[in-house]
């Protein structure tokens, strides 16, 4: 039994996403949001464990939201509505599909047969719906949560509709880079920040969720250009930022995916970090977590990864800990990854 008005895990899924948050609605039920869903391969172990959870528990999962097509988030997803898509369980799916090529498939880890075969199966299920999940959309309330989109913008959905086919997967692909854990903060922040050309990760869905006096930003793989622009749209400013109690840093925590500017739009103490640290592409990246710490966003940084290992445990020095007073905190990734209680 949960008594926690707000619990969210980061499951464990190597450098994947897939995040489970459980509330107490307004109307004194619990109710439950799933935000991707790892890869095929970490399904079983954690994804399809914690919707037994949710069955068990005669609960609902009351949304379910794809933020894209990459298959660290996807992957689990297909899965999951293999299982459980005709059980009624799932109540309400968020997704921006598109039609396509199904013989198409990037050898990177965007996966456009993937995103086809999810986009048939919920339309055999009768979840789409006939709407685009951009920050134009009105908030949704659910039982006193209320969600608002803040990424991706409709022109950056539209061009990923109107491109995927012409993309080669090399330029598609994520970014190889070199490990930076052994720079110091004051280095890793003097390097000019590039967001580059990342077409699918402009196209990720973004949430704020606000429950009570409790605020999350969920940035999955979004990029910093949209959710600034959002940010200003809604009058934030470096004089007014938005106050957040939990951010998770998107794109686990890569050096394209968050700059200055984002930072200076926003305040939060709390960071979350999905990713190993024992992948291809290095990530977390050092440089990410140091423009927080460097920033005016937090006087106390704290990060909150849902793995512990060596190579986690050793990005900051003890100097940089102690100078920065920044906190750390590691999850157990071989039972739930990281939980977080209000």
């Amino acid at each position: 039994m949960i008594n926690n008005d707000l619990v969210i895990k980061m499951l464990p899924v190597l450098n994947g996403d897939c995040i489970s948050i459980n509330f107490l609605g307004n109307d004194q039920n619990r109710h439950n949001i799933i935000i991707d869903g790892g890869f095929q391969g970490t399904y079983q172990n954690t994804l399809k464990q914690e919707v037994q959870r949710v069955k068990e528990g005669e609960e609902l999962i009351d949304l379910l939201v794809v933020t894209h097509t990459d298959q660290d988030h996807i992957g689990g997803i297909i899965k999951l509505i293999q299982d459980y898509g005709e059980e009624g369980l799932i109540k309400k799916v968020w997704y921006n599909s598109s039609s396509g090529d199904p013989n198409l498939d990037f050898s990177g880890m965007i996966s456009i047969k993937d995103g086809i075969k999810l986009r048939e199966l919920l339309l055999e299920l009768g979840f789409l719906e006939d709407i685009q999940i951009t920050n134009e959309l009105d908030s949704l309330d659910l039982a006193g949560a209320k969600l608002s989109v803040v990424s991706p913008g409709s022109k950056e959905l539209d061009r990923v509709i109107d491109e995927f086919e012409k993309f080669s997967s090399e330029e598609s692909m994520i970014s190889l880079t070199e490990p930076d854990h052994g720079f110091s903060v004051e280095r890793l922040i003097e390097n000019e920040f590039n967001e580059g050309d990342q077409l699918y990760n402009a196209s990720s869905i973004g949430l704020l969720m606000s429950l009570c006096d409790i605020k999350v930003l969920l940035l999955s793989d979004c990029v910093p250009s949209v959710i600034i622009k959002w940010l200003k749209e809604k009058g934030y400013s470096e004089s007014n930022k938005l106050k957040v109690d939990y951010m998770s840093m998107p794109h686990h925590g890569s050096k394209r995916n968050i700059n200055d500017e984002m930072i200076s739009l926003i305040e939060c103490e709390n960071f979350l970090i999905s990713a190993n640290g024992l992948n291809r592409y290095n990530l977390p990246h050092k440089e990410s977590l140091a423009r927080i710490v460097h920033s005016s966003i937090s006087s106390n940084p704290k990060f909150y990864f849902n793995y512990d290992n060596e190579v986690l445990r050793s990005i900051f020095t003890k100097q940089e800990i102690e100078d920065y007073n920044i906190s750390c905190f590691y999850g157990d990734h071989s039972k739930n990854g990281l939980t977080i209680t209000n």
